[in-house]
């Protein structure tokens, strides 16, 4: 069967650049899945594997409530701005993220270096949160390019992009810690994954010293409510967090809880695109876009909906030492991932 030119240009049309985006965050997900199978199915123990989770919930803890909002409130306002005024927007808004993300590194660093007694468990120590920060900022700062992708119709170069940085994080992470059976080897493979992206950031949005006048004062406005809404409700991640590790403080215990019996969280991570994507869709648009898409948001809600109820949303342990969890804990869906 031979496929003409025009089907194939008609079936690449059809993958718009919000559709690229969503299965770029479940790739980002399938991705988390596969490093959780590599780190329980590699020579790590328990502790190493606690510690890696440990230091994910200090990034978290530092990141959680600022930095996607700031970029969704990024997403906003450049969408309305002139075309001629979005280059410097953008890299003044690079810029912003750049400092605040160095602030949050040197944060965490002081924090590994002098723990409060007051903590109710231990920190990684500085020399682990040194590689690991520098990966999982630069991850996360790196992140506004994947949003400019979106904005500028780019579906190409965001599947460039999703795949080139999904086997980059896989290979640096994975392979030292089965060669070397060694979590700080994977860490420095972190590291050096991060920098990497890193550098296309620096490359793509050319940061400069920000000024919060004009438009950088509007996303500050625009920002502000979203950081406090996503401190209220990503806290629970930090909260959960800490319940555990006050009442079993061992590192091995909190992996257990990570990397459990688990649901597979496809449901919040296509809600999150789907609000992404709204997000984009609605700014500076007219009446019948806004109507296109709250029917676009409908379809999607009704399929979220009915994923919590297929069996295969709570997969089994990966691998045996976790498997004292499954008979303990399984974590409900949350209704107001929709809201």
């Amino acid at each position: 069967m031979t496929v003409s030119r025009a089907s194939l240009v008609q079936a690449w049309h059809h993958w718009d650049a919000s559709k690229v985006f969503r299965a770029h965050l479940i790739s980002r997900q399938v991705i988390t899945i596969l490093i959780t199978w590599i780190l329980a199915r590699s020579s790590l123990s328990l502790d190493d594997i606690g510690t890696y989770e440990l230091l994910h919930l200090l990034g978290y803890g530092l990141t959680f409530f600022w930095l996607d909002a700031a970029l969704r409130g990024f997403t906003k306002v450049n969408r309305e701005l002139p075309e001629g005024d979005r280059t410097l927007f953008t890299r003044q808004v690079a810029g912003t993220l750049a400092l605040a993300s160095l602030g949050a590194f040197l944060l965490g660093l002081f924090l590994a270096r002098w723990q409060p007694s007051s903590f109710p468990f231990g920190i990684p120590a500085e020399g682990s949160w040194s590689l690991f920060g520098v990966f999982y900022l630069s991850f996360h700062l790196s992140s506004m390019v994947e949003v400019l992708y979106l904005q500028q119709e780019r579906p190409a170069s965001m599947m460039a992009w999703s795949a080139a940085s999904g086997l980059a994080q896989l290979a640096l992470l994975g392979i030292p810690v089965i060669v070397s059976g060694s979590l700080e080897a994977g860490l420095a493979g972190l590291a050096l994954f991060g920098l990497m992206r890193l550098l296309w950031f620096l490359r793509y949005c050319r940061p400069v010293w920000p000024s919060f006048r004009g438009a950088m004062g509007q996303w500050r406005s625009v920002s502000w409510p979203l950081a406090l809404s996503g401190l209220i409700g990503g806290s629970a991640v930090l909260i959960d967090g800490f319940v555990i590790m006050a009442f079993s403080p061992e590192g091995s215990d909190y992996a257990v809880y990570r990397y459990g019996a688990r649901e597979l969280p496809f449901a919040i991570l296509v809600a999150t695109g789907l609000e992404w994507v709204l997000l984009d869709r609605l700014s500076g648009k007219t009446e019948p876009d806004v109507i296109q898409a709250k029917r676009f948001a409908s379809k999607w809600l009704l399929r979220l909906g009915l994923l919590p109820c297929w069996p295969c949303c709570f997969p089994a342990r990966p691998s045996w030492a976790f498997m004292v969890s499954a008979s303990q804990k399984v974590q409900p869906y949350s209704g107001s991932t929709c809201c």
